[in-house]
């Protein structure tokens, strides 16, 4: 597994990674901590994921990943994502992660 941070100036983190079949939380928790999250995530968050990406805004990796694997996050207090399956995460209060 490779993972390389890159920054952007105004554009917020970008990062690179090359994983293949890597566990999705274990994935989320690498993109949330260079966006500073903290992360919070249900017993649904699971499967794997491959990915091989360079210079990609963290913020849209995220959206990929979540989307990739449908499951929805929710931002909490600005720096709290909570990550669940659409189902459980609709009773969570936060901002949707588009």
């Amino acid at each position: 597994m490779l993972l390389a941070p890159c920054h952007a100036a105004g554009k917020g983190p970008k990062m690179s990674i090359d994983v293949a079949n890597a566990d999705v939380g274990f994935v989320l928790k690498l993109i949330t901590k260079k966006l500073g999250y903290n992360l919070v995530t249900d017993k649904t968050v699971v499967g794997v994921v491959t990915l091989s990406l360079k210079d990609v805004p963290a913020q849209r990796l995220l959206i990929l990943v979540l989307r990739l694997t449908n499951l929805q996050g929710r931002l909490m207090d600005g720096n709290t994502l909570v990550v669940a399956s659409p189902e459980v995460l609709s009773d969570v209060p936060g901002e949707p992660i588009p």
